[in-house]
């Protein structure tokens, strides 16, 4: 079994960041402060929706927040809830997401041209009688990269569909 090196997790998660611009995720957080009484009945107290950048320094806010509907309702019980999100789709974002599926896909592709063009350089310059048309591995690298692409397709109008029928909700 080979062993990764740290290298090759980095140009992993560089590929998945290019998606990420490629497909422009805005990444926005909805905070939604809820009163909760049973299983299924709850009212909404407050929603504040932000970029997940800021999250961080408006964690202040949150806490204030959560700490004020404590004492507001000292007998009840008040439970944060996060959404992460994408603002332009409306679609979740996260592990496991539709979004997060298509732009490990597309990274995919990345990084597969990547190394059929470092393989390329490199039997160029070390094999003399190194022929892109006949030679096996190139074409091997080719098909799988044929197939990436059509898997982007697929995961594109998977998206596109969601998408349609999230706004028509």
């Amino acid at each position: 079994m080979k062993q990764e090196n740290i290298h090759d997790w980095f140009e992993q998660a560089k590929d998945f960041a290019k998606a990420e611009r490629e497909l422009e995720i805005e990444h926005w957080i909805k905070i939604s402060f809820q009163l909760r009484r049973d299983y299924d009945n709850y009212d909404t107290l407050h929603v504040i929706d932000i970029p997940r950048q800021m999250l961080d320094r408006w964690r202040w806010l949150i806490n204030w927040r959560l700490a004020k509907y404590t004492c507001q309702y000292p007998r009840e019980e008040i439970k944060t809830y996060y959404h992460y999100y994408d603002k332009r789709t409306g679609l979740e974002t996260g592990f496991n997401t539709l979004l997060s599926c298509f732009a490990a896909t597309k990274a995919q592709v990345t990084r597969l041209k990547r190394i059929m063009e470092q393989y390329i350089i490199h039997e160029t310059q070390n094999n003399l009688f190194f022929n892109p048309t006949t030679d096996e591995r190139l074409q091997k690298i080719k098909s799988k990269l044929k197939q990436k692409y059509k898997n982007v397709e697929a995961m594109e109008k998977k998206v596109k569909e969601e998408v349609i029928k999230n706004k028509a909700a």
